[in-house]
């Protein structure tokens, strides 16, 4: 969670935004956001990236969703990974014009006057420090008392699952170390299965957590999109 500031500066941005009718992303809030922080000589690179403040975005914008002021919508949007994009009722978020960014592929930048739709290839089983300033993962979520953890809905939805949907887990390890992948395909083999709640979410045992060797404090959560799975690691600074 940032800290005080921070979180002033987001609402404030946030606030600001829904007031203009302006559509955006968590991306979009970051960099206002980031802006100012170095205005004032408070920007701190290891401490301001999108990828630690983003859930707090997040968590503000959704003030604005709750109201009934705007929807979201997740769409590509020229990152890493697809991004919501929060729009104001009775706009279409198809309009939205994305950033130019320093994160896509090269053949994904286009100039920032031109909206559309873009395809992008997500690398299998990609790291979470990878995913520096796209959506398509959550940091840091910490566990329950009973060490439960609950996989977020947004990304479930974007490797495309469903409520009441058979989530399948399967443990595995790669070069970055253990892992536990969520996906929706029995054919991949599985540990453990579970039922995709009303609201899109997956609560992971504790037990199923230990088997993958995941034992951390908190853990990082990764849209795979090649995969068609989320993908779960123990969180490191």
């Amino acid at each position: 969670m940032c800290d005080s500031t921070t979180i002033s500066l987001i609402d404030e941005v946030v606030s600001q935004k829904v007031s203009d009718g302006e559509m955006f992303t968590a991306y979009d809030v970051t960099l206002a956001v980031q802006e100012l922080l170095k205005k004032s000589g408070l920007f701190d690179h290891t401490q301001h990236r999108h990828k630690y403040i983003k859930n707090d975005v997040h968590r503000s914008a959704e003030t604005a969703v709750l109201s009934g002021q705007y929807s979201r919508n997740l769409q590509n949007v020229g990152a890493p990974t697809p991004a919501n994009v929060y729009f104001p009722i009775g706009k279409d978020p198809s309009n939205y014009v994305p950033l130019t960014r320093t994160d896509a592929p090269q053949s994904q930048k286009q100039d920032s006057s031109v909206a559309g739709p873009h395809t992008i290839t997500i690398p299998a089983l990609m790291a979470p420090e990878v995913d520096d300033d796209g959506d398509g993962s959550f940091v840091d979520r910490k566990p329950d008392a009973r060490g439960t953890i609950c996989v977020p809905a947004f990304l479930l939805r974007a490797v495309g699952f469903k409520p009441q949907d058979v989530a399948y887990t399967l443990a595995g390890t790669d070069s970055t170390g253990a892992y536990l992948s969520v996906s929706n395909n029995k054919a991949n083999g599985h540990m453990v299965s579970y039922t995709v709640d009303h609201a899109c979410n997956v609560r992971i045992t504790k037990a199923t957590l230990d088997y993958a060797g995941l034992n951390g404090k908190s853990y990082d959560f990764e849209a795979d999109l090649a995969n068609q799975c989320v993908v779960v690691r123990e969180h490191t600074n």
